[in-house]
C-alpha cells in the first residue's frame, strides 16, 4: 500500500466519525428540545391549577356565602373542617365584604405546621367598593408523606396594611 492510499483511508475514517459526531450532537439537540416543551407543557399545567380552583365556586355556593354574610358577618367560612385524604386537595369557601370605603384587600393563608402544603387562593382583591362582597375558594393539597393527624390553618384578610377583622382558622383531618 503506498501512502497515498494510506492517507486517503485515513481521512475517510475521520471524516466518518466527524459525521457521526455530528449526527450524535443533532440527537442530543432534539431530545433537550422535546424536555423543554415537556417541562414547559407541565409549568403551564399547575400555573392553571390556581385559575381552574377560581372557577369551581359556582352561584350555588356564592349565594350560600351571601346568606351566611346577611347577619353583618363581615368574613365568613361555612365549613371550617375537611377530612382529606394524602394526595388529595381540600377546599374551603370564604366570603368577605367591605362595610367601609373603597379600597384594596388581601387574603393570606399561613399553616400552623412545618408540612410543605401546597395552598392555592386569589390572594389579592383591588378596589373593593363599599358593601360588595367578594368570594374565594382556597384549596390546599395534602402532600402524600402528611401524617395522620389535624393540622390548621389560618386565613388572615388585610384591608390595606390593617387587618380586616379577626382571622379565621380552618383545620384538614388526615385519616
Amino acid at each position: 500500500m503506498d501512502t497515498c492510499q494510506g492517507i486517503s483511508l485515513l481521512k475517510v475514517k475521520m471524516n466518518k466519525k466527524g459525521f457521526e459526531l455530528a449526527t450524535n450532537m443533532l440527537v442530543v439537540i432534539i431530545l433537550s428540545l422535546v424536555l423543554l416543551g415537556a417541562g414547559i407543557a407541565i409549568f403551564a399545567k399547575i400555573v392553571s391549577v390556581s385559575q381552574d380552583i377560581k372557577t369551581d365556586l359556582d352561584q350555588q355556593t356564592i349565594e350560600q356565602l351571601d346568606i351566611a354574610m346577611d347577619d353583618g358577618s363581615l368574613i365568613v367560612v361555612p365549613r371550617n373542617r375537611v377530612t382529606t385524604n394524602r394526595g388529595e386537595v381540600a377546599r374551603f369557601t370564604i366570603g368577605f365584604w367591605n362595610e367601609g370605603d373603597n379600597g384594596d384587600f388581601t387574603l393570606n393563608v399561613t399553616a400552623n405546621s412545618d408540612i410543605n402544603w401546597k395552598i392555592v387562593y386569589v390572594e389579592n382583591y383591588n378596589d373593593l367598593e363599599t358593601n360588595k362582597r367578594a368570594h374565594a375558594l382556597i384549596g390546599i393539597g395534602v402532600p402524600k408523606e402528611t401524617p395522620k393527624g389535624q393540622y390548621t390553618f389560618d386565613i388572615t384578610i388585610y384591608k390595606g396594611s390593617n387587618v380586616y377583622e379577626n382571622k379565621k382558622r380552618v383545620s384538614i383531618v388526615v385519616p
